[in-house]
């Protein structure tokens, strides 16, 4: 069995949280709908995030069981807005499951507050044709509102009540988001005659952690079946205070999988009629038996005769199993356009994605395992979830986590995953949003999952030959070779960007005072071959004059310019996906009559275990100047306890980069 990686998050079972005591209480904000503080709408600025366009003052959530045994899910928001780009703010959704009335929202309340020109408050109600609904498919619709009268300043809160006849729609909290929440309450409390599992997951520290028992009365049928009156429920109560702004960062997989959140999943229940206890939460092996049987998934490899003699003609008598492996995938890739649907269900047949040539990702992987199935190859369907889906949580059993489907092989004793949507991408070739997730393999035996590592990284090598006038012009030729993910990426550019652009790209040169103006590509044909680049650039004010000295950047490619890590603290991994090696080249022919007043040294920048590497060495010869540069990136995935020395590595690096030659006419030089 493949281990399983732990989640690089907090993860506190509920049952073992009595953390805090009752008297924290008093330090809850005064939430009073209607009642907004001065000190509210006089606020200005927020010193502890410079960069808030707004800020949640409090947000106050709470879910109980109704006189009917139905979920009533009450929520309270108030806003501060700081700045305009805060505007979206005023506008919130919510997307409910409508089918048989399973779900419905009611007691829409929200309004605006600002200060007139006399300093009293002005109050903006909304209006009912604010309130919008929008059907979304048989089984969803969503709910719009928009808050009037929005102003840099402004305050505005909002509040409304969910009801759900289902007990399994019992709502999450998220306490974290993208500007900084002062206060965020979610308290849950439920009849002991019906049981969740649920989990606390994120970074930041909880003010209240607690599960009580909280007495309730009730009424109708749900007295009879409580047994009780009042009952004592399972009340959970979490509180987070003054939780900083969520923000996207580079070398990210979903920023919502570090959000400090509230998750609960129906687990067991005494049943109304019967009142035998039913067990909802399976575990991992009834998942995949469910799915092996199911007739939108597990049964949807069919070997039909078309199947058969489309894999046979695909293969065209290759014996070696690996052959036979990479030229069924070939043929997927190349004839079966991916429709852009996620999603484990298989909407067509293998002989209907055959016809239509085209189909959603479970389509796809589906016809790719029936072909190998008509060759004989072990093969399977592995479940996922995509990088920006989300992580897996291990202590929900249940298939609505996944969002993705891919095959896997078995060959010589060894595992390959294939993806065959995308035509520029070879069979060995992961695409970047399943890297590092977690496959569920889907077959009889033990449960088993699968990290979906890469061997494969981002290489490219460049080698320019560029001659310096002494007006500071700068031109000549830059050849480069891509592979791996580096060609990769730039195939997938090849139908919406000009040769010019994807070398522009390929060669970083934006923003470096270089222009290219021409660029031939070879390779393009064969997808597991490097591409190969030939550009010429050309920079009219590449270096600069003063006093009879030119300066002059000789590291014209490949420079970074700015590093990607500008946050001195991060609370979550850097995951760059694979690894990089970059290697560069460089000839400069200097303008006549001058010469290097100073060869600077060489620069070697290292990380433990050579996580990280840059080293960089100019070497004059004649009328030329030689550089050349590595930058290798040999780990993927770096901890938040390392971050500070990732990104100061990047810092040395670009320091390094940043040089400025010094060229000075030879007849000046003193003696």
């Amino acid at each position: 069995m493949s281990s399983f990686r732990l989640l690089p998050i907090i993860i506190l079972l509920l049952f073992f949280s009595i953390l805090i005591p009752l008297h924290v209480f008093c330090q809850a904000p005064a939430a009073e709908w209607g009642n907004v503080p001065m000190s509210d709408l006089t606020m200005s600025s927020f010193p502890n995030d410079t960069n808030a366009t707004a800020v949640v003052l409090f947000d106050i959530g709470e879910t109980h069981m109704n006189d009917e045994l139905d979920l009533e899910f009450t929520r309270f928001t108030r806003i501060k807005i700081l700045k305009d780009a805060g505007f979206s703010w005023g506008t919130q959704s919510a997307i409910l499951y409508t089918k048989d009335n399973y779900q419905q929202i009611s007691d829409i309340e929200g309004a605006t507050y600002t200060l007139g020109g006399d300093g009293k408050i002005l109050k903006n109600e909304i209006d009912d044709k604010a309130i919008f609904e929008e059907k979304l498919d048989d089984y969803r619709t969503k709910f719009k509102f928009t808050l009037p009268k929005l102003s840099a300043g402004c305050v505005i809160e909002y509040k409304f009540k969910i009801r759900s006849t289902s007990w399994n729609f019992i709502e999450d909290w998220t306490f974290q988001h993208n500007e900084p929440v002062l206060w965020s309450e979610y308290t849950v409390r439920i009849p002991p005659q019906i049981h969740y599992d649920g989990v606390t997951r994120g970074y930041e520290k909880f003010f209240v952690n607690e599960v009580t028992d909280a007495p309730q009365s009730f009424h109708g049928d749900a007295s009879a079946y409580v047994h009780a009156n009042p009952v004592r429920c399972n009340q959970y109560h979490w509180v987070i205070k003054d939780a900083p702004a969520l923000r996207s960062e580079p070398y990210v997989t979903s920023i919502q999988d570090y959000a400090s959140k509230a998750e609960l999943q129906l687990s067991a229940y005494i049943d109304r009629q019967s009142g035998v206890p039913v067990k909802v939460l399976k575990d991992w092996e009834s998942v995949v038996n469910e799915l092996l049987i199911s007739p939108r998934f597990g049964r949807r490899v069919e070997v039909s005769g078309d199947v058969r003699r489309t894999a046979d003609a695909a293969m065209n008598h290759v014996v070696p199993q690996l052959d036979k492996v990479k030229s069924i995938y070939d043929y997927v890739r190349r004839t079966i356009v991916w429709n852009g649907t996620n999603g484990l269900t298989v909407y067509q047949t293998p002989d209907e994605v055959l016809k239509t040539k085209k189909g959603s990702i479970a389509d796809i992987t589906f016809l790719l395992l029936s072909m190998l199935n008509a060759a004989d190859i072990p093969c399977y369907p592995v479940v996922l979830s995509t990088r920006d889906n989300g992580q897996i949580q291990l202590v929900y059993p249940i298939v609505n986590q996944f969002n993705y489907v891919i095959a896997g092989v078995t060959l010589n004793g060894a595992e390959i995953y294939l993806d065959a949507t995308d035509p520029h991408r070879p069979y060995d070739v992961l695409p970047f949003k399943v890297i590092g997730t977690q496959g569920l393999i889907v077959r009889q035996g033990p449960v088993q999952w699968a990290t979906m590592a890469t061997k494969k990284k981002y290489v490219q090598s460049t080698t320019a030959a560029v001659s310096l006038s002494a007006e500071g012009k700068i031109e000549g030729t830059v050849d480069g070779l891509a592979d791996g993910y580096a060609a990769v990426n730039s195939r997938d550019d090849l139908d919406s960007k000009s040769r010019n652009e994807i070398a522009e790209k390929i060669f970083s040169t934006k923003g470096s005072g270089l222009t290219i103006d021409s660029t031939l590509i070879e390779g393009e044909e064969s997808s597991e071959s490097p591409l190969k680049f030939h550009s010429r650039v050309v920079g009219e004010d590449y270096a600069q004059s003063s006093a009879g000295l030119l300066y002059v950047n000789p590291l014209v490619v490949n420079r970074w310019l700015r590093t990607p890590f500008a946050t001195p603290v991060r609370k979550y991994p850097v995951d760059m996906g694979y690894g990089s090696v970059i290697s560069t080249s460089i000839v400069l022919t200097l303008p006549k009559g001058y010469q290097l007043r100073e060869l600077p040294r060489d620069q070697m920048i290292t990380f433990p275990n050579n996580a990280l590497s840059y080293t960089q060495s100019i070497t004059p010869e004649g009328n030329t100047i030689h550089l050349t540069a590595r930058f290798e990136v040999n780990e993927s995935e770096f901890s938040p306890r390392l971050y500070s020395r990732v990104r100061d590595f990047y810092s040395q690096m670009i320091s390094a980069q940043n040089i400025q030659l010094v060229l000075e006419q030879a007849s000046k030089k003193p003696k």
